[in-house]
C-alpha cells in the first residue's frame, strides 16, 4: 500500500509541464513543472511572471502546503 507521500508525489508527476503554483509557508513559486523526485520537485519560473530570465527552483516535498495546477496559463 502506497504512503499519502508517495500518492503525492506520483500525482504530482502526472502534472510535469503543465504551470504550477508551489505553495509553502514561506512563498509561492509559480511555473512549469519539470520534475519530481522522492524528496523535492523542480519548477522553471521567473522572476517577473512573463518576462526576464527563468530559473529552476528546487522546494523540498516536505516543505510543501499544497499545489495548484492551472492548465490553460495564459488563455
Amino acid at each position: 500500500m502506497k504512503g499519502e507521500e508517495e500518492m503525492f508525489q506520483e500525482e504530482l508527476r502526472h502534472n510535469i509541464g503543465l504551470f504550477t503554483q508551489v505553495v509553502t509557508p514561506l512563498e509561492i513559486v509559480a511555473g512549469i513543472l519539470l520534475a519530481v523526485t522522492q524528496s523535492a520537485v523542480i519548477v522553471r519560473a521567473s522572476s517577473t511572471p512573463s518576462y526576464g530570465p527563468t530559473e529552476d527552483i528546487t522546494i523540498a516535498i516536505d516543505a510543501i502546503s499544497y499545489v495548484r495546477v492551472i492548465e490553460n496559463e495564459g488563455e
